[in-house]
């Protein structure tokens, strides 16, 4: 395989660190140390630029990175302890930058933590409150079924009571003027010139067309008149 042309420069010891503009980092010699929270941004940035320009390092930000082939080329540069020693110095420059990040954004970060548990706490009451809904749901509509019960009933009976009163009111008032129709043929018996024709058809249509319009039909008093008022119409 193939050495990387920076690998291979590395092996020399006079060229072992100082040709990366990663060592010219003032951070660098001193991983431990923390930049202030008003340079975290900057020295962010200056240290991936850094990362960028070391031919070492910048593999890494490739996202065709192969750890594979890294290791590969440092095993065959001939000086894998330097190339190992060089990562480990990233891999320190990196934790300090990350644990200066995190100082600087403390408050921040405490805050997003308590954000994050707050929505936790609602999502978990919302879902327990969408768990329980199938339950209220069933128990306010078995709470609302025997009332529905109830008033669909008393409106059935309603109804009926409404219906039979109409019957009774028209039955009593065919009943009422075929009792007329026959009282007023009756006095006319003896003496038919006395008869008001114009009143008893007047009677006999009215009868008629009472039971036609409301069927009063089939109710057996009203039916013992109307034949009366029948046999009178045809005589």
């Amino acid at each position: 395989m193939a050495l990387p042309a920076a690998i291979q420069r590395s092996a020399t010891p006079s060229t072992a660190f100082s040709p990366f503009p990663l060592q010219r980092l003032s951070t660098f010699k001193n991983p431990s140390s923390s930049p202030s929270p008003s340079s975290t941004t900057t020295t962010s940035s200056s240290l991936f630029d850094s990362f960028a320009c070391d031919p070492i390092l910048s593999p890494f930000l490739s996202t065709s990175f192969s750890s594979t082939s890294f290791s590969a080329a440092a095993l065959s540069s001939g000086s894998p302890a330097s190339t190992a020693e060089h990562l480990l110095q990233a891999i320190h420059l990196l934790d300090s930058q990350l644990r200066s990040h995190v100082l600087s954004h403390h408050p921040l970060l405490l805050g997003q933590l308590s954000s994050l548990k707050n929505a936790e706490l609602s999502l978990s009451t919302l879902r327990s409150s969408v768990s329980s809904l199938p339950s209220s749901l069933h128990r306010i509509r078995s709470e609302l079924s025997d009332p529905h019960k109830a008033v669909l009933s008393k409106t059935v009976q309603l109804s009926n009571l409404h219906r039979t009163s109409e019957l009774l009111s028209h039955s009593i008032r065919s009943i009422r003027l075929s009792k007329k129709l026959r009282e007023l043929t009756s006095s006319a018996e003896a003496e038919p010139e006395k008869l008001d024709l114009t009143k008893a058809a007047q009677l006999h249509s009215e009868i008629l067309s009472l039971c036609d319009e409301y069927d009063l039909a089939g109710i057996d008093v009203v039916d013992e008149e109307l034949n009366a008022v029948k046999e009178i119409g045809s005589r």
